[in-house]
């Protein structure tokens, strides 16, 4: 932990450069303000984000010490002309760069984080918007519906992405001005920009699924998200169960498409269009409806057997209601599905072998 006496030497070092006589005096200042007090600061600051890479250290190292410069040249200049320097605690404002410059590095290291912040950034501008976007008193971004009051702090996010989830089947597909005002009305405060996006991010950008198999009863799709690793194989998986699922007869292919779900939070449509195996007109084109039809219907996913019925058509009769009529043309779909993937042929095969 750094001491108040080092503040306090910071702040009288640049004091005397920002008042020193000649350029040649304010230079021998500068550089024993940045070798004795702020690049150690800025090493001492960054060890406290682990996550950070030794070369990310090193960029962000490297581009605070040129903003610094900058600014220090700046203020001398403005206080040579009359002007009271802005900075009342060196250390504090030199803290506050560094917190910055790494958000602005992780938002052009990963592209997913920095549309997240510029959409924050127009949706705060549209005055028809409850939402704020504002600077605390260290000048760190913060977001906050306009019913909050202006003082941000941190929130699980883990636990707030988890609620987001089990709220909102569909959260894959929620802009982000959706998004937000969810997220800033479960955490109930104004929070920080960078806690807002990560958030986000995650919530429309980590589903994890494990390798598609087709059990005895499929009801759903089985995934283990905790044991999932991405890769080449699943993608393969999931374009061949597709390209059979479409040519299915249409009322079977219906049946089962609608009312697919994903083990926990999302049905296989969604599935389908997330990892990007059809697109959102291959899907509408595989239901027999237009796309603006799709949008409307993509909020009931999965559907039950009575609303797929009511899709298609179909009534009940003396033998059978119309529920019933839709199970068995999921269960004759499931089975013809299975077979020509050749799901069970696995086992059938052994059975056969051990003369069972």
């Amino acid at each position: 932990m750094r001491d108040g006496s080092d503040n306090s030497k910071i702040d009288e070092l640049l004091a005397s450069y920002l008042e020193a006589a000649d350029e040649a005096c304010a230079q021998g200042q500068l550089d024993t303000l940045f070798e004795k007090y702020i690049d150690p600061q800025i090493i001492f600051e960054l060890k406290a984000y682990s996550t950070l890479s030794i070369e990310d250290k090193e960029e962000i190292c490297s581009k605070a010490h040129l903003r610094l410069v900058t600014k220090f040249r700046k203020l001398r200049t403005t206080t040579t002309n009359g002007e009271t320097a802005p900075i009342e605690n060196t250390a504090a404002y030199i803290k506050t760069v560094i917190k910055n410059l790494r958000i602005d590095h992780l938002l052009a290291k990963h592209p997913e984080w920095r549309h997240a912040a510029n959409r924050l950034k127009h949706l705060a501008s549209d005055s028809d918007r409850d939402l704020e976007i504002f600077y605390d008193v260290e000048g760190v971004c913060c977001v906050r519906l306009m019913s909050f009051d202006a003082i941000p702090s941190s929130f699980d996010i883990s636990e707030t992405v988890r609620k987001v989830r089990e709220t909102n089947p569909r959260h894959l597909f929620l802009k982000i001005q959706e998004l937000t005002p969810i997220v800033l009305n479960i955490v109930g405060h104004a929070v920080y920009r960078n806690d807002l996006v990560r958030s986000i991010v995650e919530i429309t950008g980590s589903m994890r699924f494990e390798e598609v198999e087709l059990p005895e009863e499929i009801d759903h799709l089985m995934f283990d998200r905790d044991k999932f690793v991405e890769s080449d194989r699943q993608q393969v998986k999931l374009r061949l169960i597709w390209s059979e699922l479409i040519k299915l007869p249409p009322n079977q292919r219906k049946a089962l498409l609608l009312s697919l779900r994903e083990t926990r939070d999302t049905e296989a449509i969604t599935l389908v269009l997330k990892r990007r195996i059809a697109s959102i007109a291959e899907v509408a084109d595989a239901l027999e409806i237009g796309i603006e039809e799709f949008s409307e219907m993509f909020q009931r996913l999965p559907m039950s057997s009575s609303e797929i019925a009511e899709l298609l058509g179909i009534e009940g009769s003396e033998h059978s209601t119309k529920e019933q009529k839709v199970d068995n043309l999921r269960s004759v779909a499931r089975q013809l599905l299975k077979k020509r993937l050749g799901f069970g042929q696995k086992q059938t095969r052994e059975k056969k072998k051990d003369g069972r």
